[in-house]
């Protein structure tokens, strides 16, 4: 146990610690997470990572100061060290993970005797990873060729500018001919590492091929390389299009070409290996117009067989045709973006059972260029990713198969660990629950913590699965449920750890570790929070005075507390959507200005006596008492999707549409085949009002319609839906209008 006695500032320490992202404003803490606590623990709840020494850090902090603090991993105690900078405590320790999940508990004790202990879960797995990698582009490429060549092995080397891509795309097959590596210059001087590993690599009076003319490389640079005692050999024409057809002239054997666009690089990127492989040249062209140059080329050539790497919207079917009509054969390899244009380019020359590939961004070209004739070498197609996560076409091979082999081309900028981390998660997550659906998307912008919803694939073990959301690296304290269905986890929190400027933006982690029959499923997605003028965890009399106007137009609340809880929350998200504003469940610029001028709304039907109406439109359910509207409450009704019951698929999941009478009720939970039913009050048979603990502001049921527990409390205890109430549903569900056709 270490010693603390140093006091820290928790304001102080978190303007430290705050991630600053471009557009992203810095946060003050105002909840009361855990005191002492830890910020932005690495690696963070629920991380896959590789086999291997790991280093485990936190920032620690306490009101009055940190006295101790211990950390375990897997019950044994590992020694940590402390960074005390001026305004933090930074924890860290080196802990070796074999391949398994690993519990880590980390104990904290403030000088006033309070403490806290913090545990969560990594998962080690062993995916034979080796990344190629240099400071800059240019040590890349030196990175590469050193992994491939030993001491003075080449025959030849071919030298292509890192500052462009256009000449460089035909560059990859031209070095596999040649015998030597792929390395990179600047436009007017030789770096220094790319002179060294030509030196390294290169008898002396060897060739270097210049791919590109003098505004792509200067006559100095060739100037340098002759003063370094080597033969220099300008390839080059032109245009980008005629110097790609000077580097096919020195394939003569080819009898297959690619053909590629020459305004952009991806696609060029994927054909590399293949091309580089059997001796193909990358042929390059505009969008709609078969360059001349490369129409000479493929007559005189002799060539029988051409790929079109590249959808329609980068190489137009003119080109195709233009190809066509001299007699040549012509395949295009194509998917709805550059990810998966890759991927069909790998499975037409390596297969489709993928189970060893060479990764690089599709969103730079250097590094996949210098990479294209190494994966060639190393029989692997180049696959491309964004730089921060797995492509989605890559995600779905990696959870269909062991992954062998992935050689990463580039740094952390071009292909952060993130992505592997996918590879990694696929690789654990195999044969494990299949994520099925969530109501969150890759950098959209939350405005509440209130309902975060993932389904599955089958029933979970909810008491060990978790999801673990963070704002700026701070954990939101919220709880993790089955909702109606326990193939569902949801998270729901009412409250942020940060008070945080409105209109401002910040980045936000949820992780999720969801288990069953000990399988797992591990997802990660990265989106930013962004807090509205008034939202959950805000209080005060401001919150009172709009919690006043809600009760007097009949949207029900338990009080006007001033408060913004979850219940204030459903309130203005009925009150958003029965009048067609966007409903987010916070009172924005539009909600304001709406509530100062909105009257009570009008029921449709009129009787003598209380009813129900459900309108399926707005999603709101409206209780009246002889014509008059008492009271308006979010709902959420069938989704109109097919569900499955015990593997057998039933549905669509609609909510029934029509005049009903509640016909029986239950004063407790109910447990049916889909799911807990709060209180239900029953109509058209099996079909019921009833608490749930998952209300959204879209259709998500399998038909029944949801209130909160509290509101389905306040039906039942202010007598709201006796039995033989009418029951007025109508409208269309918004997302199910095609399940009517």
């Amino acid at each position: 146990m270490h010693n603390r006695r140093r006091g820290i500032a928790v304001a102080t320490l978190l303007a430290t610690l705050l991630v600053t992202l471009p557009g992203i404003a810095a946060a003050e803490r105002v909840q009361n997470p855990p005191d002492p606590g830890i910020v932005n623990p690495v690696p963070e709840p629920g991380a896959v990572v590789g086999v291997g020494i790991h280093r485990v850090t936190a920032a620690v902090h306490a009101t009055r100061g940190i006295a101790n603090v211990t950390l375990t991993v897997d019950n044994g105690d590992v020694p940590v060290a402390f960074d005390d900078t001026a305004t933090a405590t930074i924890v860290s320790a080196d802990v070796s993970l074999d391949a398994g999940e690993h519990l880590l508990r980390m104990s904290l004790w403030a000088d006033n005797g309070a403490s806290t202990v913090r545990t969560w879960r990594v998962t080690a797995v062993d995916l034979g990873v080796e990344r190629l990698a240099g400071v800059d582009r240019y040590a890349t490429a030196a990175t590469i060729s050193g992994s491939r060549f030993e001491d003075l092995s080449a025959t030849a080397a071919v030298l292509a500018t890192g500052e462009a891509f256009a000449d460089a795309l035909a560059a990859a097959p031209v070095a596999a001919k040649v015998g030597g590596p792929l390395l990179l210059t600047r436009k007017a001087s030789l770096p220094s590492v790319t002179q060294r590993e030509l030196e390294r690599v290169l008898l002396p009076a060897s060739t270097v091929y210049l791919l590109g003319g003098v505004a792509a490389i200067e006559e100095g640079v060739a100037d340098r390389l002759r003063e370094l005692g080597y033969r220099v050999e300008r390839v080059s024409g032109a245009t980008r299009y005629e110097t790609a057809v000077a580097a096919a002239r020195l394939l003569p054997d080819a009898s297959m070409a690619f053909v590629a666009s020459g305004a952009s690089f991806p696609d060029a990127l994927a054909a590399a290996s293949p091309a580089a492989r059997d001796g193909m040249p990358i042929l390059l062209t505009s969008k709609d117009v078969l360059e001349p140059g490369v129409r000479s080329y493929l007559q005189s050539q002799g060539i029988t067989q051409v790929f079109i790497a590249g959808g329609e919207a980068v190489v137009g079917n003119a080109v195709r045709d233009a190809i066509r009509d001299l007699g040549i054969s012509v395949v295009r390899l194509a998917g709805a973006n550059r990810y998966e244009t890759a991927q069909r380019v790998a499975e037409r020359f390596y297969g489709t059972t993928l189970t060893s590939v060479a990764l690089t961004s599709g969103l730079s070209f250097p590094d996949g260029l210098a990479g294209g004739p190494h994966a060639a070498a190393e029989g692997l197609p180049v696959l491309l990713t964004p730089p921060t996560h797995l492509a989605d076409g890559l995600r779905t091979i990696a959870r269909s198969r062991p992954m062998e082999r992935i050689v990463v081309l580039g740094g952390e900028a071009a292909v952060h660990d993130r992505v592997l981390g996918d590879y990694r998660r696929a690789e654990v997550d195999r044969g494990g629950p299949a994520l099925l659906r969530t109501n969150l998307e890759e950098n959209m912008e939350l405005s509440s913590f209130e309902t975060i919803e993932f389904e599955f694939d089958r029933e979970l073990d909810v008491a060990n699965s978790t999801v673990y959301v963070t704002v700026e690296g701070h954990e939101v304290f919220g709880t993790v449920a089955p909702g109606d269905f326990t193939s569902t986890l949801v998270f729901s929190s009412e409250t942020v750890p940060l008070r945080l400027e409105a209109g401002a933006a910040y980045p936000v982690a949820v992780v999720v570790r969801a288990t069953e029959g000990g399988r797992t499923h591990h997802h990660r997605i990265e989106l930013s929070y962004r807090r509205q003028d008034i939202g959950l965890g805000d209080f005060g009399h401001t919150v009172r005075d709009y919690q006043e106007r809600l009760l007097a137009l009949g949207y029900w609340i338990d009080e006007a507390d001033g408060v913004y809880g979850r219940l204030t929350s459903q309130a203005i998200m009925a009150f958003q959507k029965a009048e067609g504003l966007s409903p987010s469940g916070n009172i924005d610029a539009a909600t304001r200005e709406r509530l100062k001028v909105a009257a009570r709304q009008e029921p449709r039907h009129f009787t003598s006596g209380r009813s129900l109406e459900i309108d399926l439109n707005r999603q709101i359910m409206m209780f009246v008492d002889r014509g008059h509207v008492e009271w308006v409450m979010n709902t959420s009704t069938g989704n109109g999707e097919y569900y499955y019951v015990d593997g057998q698929k039933r549905g669509p999941a609609l909510t029934p549409r029509g005049t009903f009478r509640v016909e029986r009720q239950i004063d407790g939970m109910r447990e049916s085949d889909l799911g807990k039913l709060w209180r239900p009050k029953y109509f058209y048979g099996g079909f019921a009002l009833h608490g749930s603990t998952s209300v959204p502001n879209y259709a998500a049921s399998h038909g029944c319609t949801r209130l909160t527990y509290p509101a389905m409390d306040f039906v039942w205890s202010a007598g709201l839906a006796p039995i033989g109430t009418p029951v007025f549903v109508y409208g269309i569900a918004p997302g199910t209008e095609h399940r009517y056709r």
